[in-house]
């Protein structure tokens, strides 16, 4: 199913979107400019910003809120009132189409499985699981569909674990990164583009509750389970 796709993508987008604005002054290399990243992500508190995604024939659009260490909700658009949101502790998908609330525990031995992936620490993973290059040219470009030249970044998987195995990041000349394309191990792919980035607003806790509707069929650890040793 398209969205059980979406929610295996969901945590390596968010570290994605949450790499923002580094400056291009001495970056030299595909991994200078990655590490320059992760200097940055490591000193943001939050951010909003409009996300568009798209998988084989399916469209989503909506609005993509983060707050450190792990908070995180997706306003769809499109399609209308769905709704993905992480609280550190549950990630949970609803559904005003088929009327169902996909809910998934994120935390196993008392720890969230969540942290690698949206903290610091997600950063540090790519790193030691992706050979970084720059994708075709360290140049900026027009890409069709982005409003600014942008450079691409290529991250190939070293081991199958990674997740994607294969991802591209387009990023503009303030190093905001305004499309990610990932390609998983059956050759899915799924490619995102941010714009309207608004950085460290105050987003607050509250943000980052929500109550499923009370006739809306639960369904729970539907894509782990949390207790497995």
């Amino acid at each position: 199913m398209e969205f059980r796709f979406l929610f295996k993508s969901f945590f390596i987008l968010i570290f994605t979107a949450a790499s923002l604005s580094v400056s291009a002054q001495d970056s030299r290399t595909a991994l200078d400019v990655f590490d320059r990243m992760a200097v940055k992500y490591n000193g943001m508190n939050d951010y909003e910003v409009n996300v568009r995604y798209e998988t084989g024939n399916s469209v989503m659009t909506g609005v993509l809120y983060y707050k450190k260490p792990n908070l995180v909700r997706i306003n769809f658009s499109r399609p209308a009132n769905q709704v993905i949101v992480s609280n550190g502790k549950e990630l949970t998908c609803y559904l005003p189409q088929t009327g169902v609330v996909f809910i998934q525990k994120l935390e196993k031995d008392g720890k969230a499985l969540s942290q690698g992936v949206v903290s610091e620490e997600g950063l540090s993973f790519m790193k030691r699981n992706y050979k970084i290059s720059y994708n075709e040219t360290p140049e900026f470009v027009q890409i069709e569909g982005l409003p600014v030249p942008v450079m691409g970044l290529r991250l190939v998987w070293r081991y199958t674990k990674a997740g994607f195995r294969e991802i591209i990041l387009y990023i503009d000349q303030n190093f905001n990164i305004l499309r990610f394309e990932g390609i998983d191990a059956s050759q899915k792919s799924i490619v995102c583009t941010f714009s309207d980035y608004q950085y460290n607003i105050g987003i607050p806790d509250t943000r980052f509750d929500y109550t499923s509707p009370p006739t809306a069929y639960k369904q729970n650890n539907f894509l782990f389970d949390p207790d497995a040793k």
